[in-house]
């Protein structure tokens, strides 16, 4: 009683509460105490059929939803087709979740996710979830980083960036692959805009990529820095890159401009060298890497 009054109304009436649903659920029926535990593990809507058989109850489902429905403690719906089970209340399927023991929460993550596949088109996103809560990090970080992609491809940019973060933290995978990944959370970063991000990510990616990678990954990261305003540090990182090709950057107006002048003329015998097929396409990665980034002070330089 003095920690409620301490804590003030919120606190007395939270505990209350949490009481009243710790009541209400240890008099149901196995059977719907079994049915809550999956909706509220859940955590968002979920099919009645993939709540039926997550908790194994194919057949006494209808009882045990009926149950549970009639105490207030779930509710159902119908969108789209979809025939929707849920907690009455966010709180209720807190109160439930927080009653669980650990082992039981990775085994119901692990029958939602397995009831979920059952199916058939489910939410990658859901499932990296479950398979994460169930200790998978595995399947979590494969399934992960499918929502990811998916998210890109619908022009969510920051949800992609989150889920490929998430994929990157759990510690599994190839280190190629994990290169794929960081490469992939760099671009849905230049992709949201968050350009001073995205060129860190590139340049830790560069520490451990191939020498031609690393090369692309340092003009990538100077770009998405001259966009995002960090001048400084994308001269550096451009100035890194043409050191490797053999080049420097312009140090003022008249350099840049006879710059200009020595590149063009250059470009212009190296085409005619290349149709005379005297010269390979590798020859002109010093040319393709400067006029992928038009967005420095000197990018007039290399127009």
């Amino acid at each position: 009683m003095r920690f409620s009054q301490a804590g003030g109304p919120d606190i007395a009436s939270d505990l209350t509460f949490d009481h009243v649903i710790r009541t209400r659920v240890a008099g149901l029926a196995l059977a719907a105490r079994r049915l809550l535990d999956v909706v509220a593990v859940s955590g968002v809507p979920i099919e009645v059929g993939v709540a039926y058989r997550a908790a194994d109850l194919e057949r006494g489902g209808e009882s045990a939803l009926a149950i549970l429905r009639a105490a207030h403690l779930v509710r159902t719906r119908s969108t789209l087709g979809r025939h929707e089970i849920e907690t009455y209340h966010d709180r209720i399927g807190v109160a439930v979740g927080a009653g669980l023991s650990a082992d039981s929460l990775k085994e119901f993550h692990h029958r939602l996710a397995s009831a979920l596949l059952a199916t058939g088109g489910a939410d990658p996103e859901r499932l990296a979830r479950h398979y994460f809560g169930a200790g998978d990090a595995q399947s979590a970080a494969e399934y992960a980083a499918a929502a990811a992609a998916r998210a890109s491809e619908a022009l969510a940019f920051e949800r992609a960036a989150s889920l490929y973060r998430f994929a990157l933290n759990l510690p599994v995978g190839t280190s190629p692959e994990r290169a794929k990944l960081e490469l992939l959370l760099g671009d849905a970063l230049a992709n949201a805009g968050r350009g001073a991000e995205a060129a860190q990510v590139y340049l830790f990616a560069a520490e451990t990529a191939g020498p031609g990678l690393r090369i692309e990954l340092h003009r990538r990261a100077a770009q998405q820095l001259y966009t995002s305003g960090h001048i400084v540090e994308a001269e550096r990182a451009l100035e890194g890159v043409l050191r490797k090709l053999g080049m420097q950057l312009p140090k003022t107006s008249r350099a840049a401009l006879l710059s200009l002048l020595v590149r063009r003329v250059q470009v212009r015998l190296r085409f005619a060298a290349y149709d005379s097929g005297s010269v390979t396409r590798r020859r002109f990665r010093p040319r393709t890497s400067c006029a992928s980034t038009p967005v420095g002070p000197w990018a007039w330089a290399w127009g």
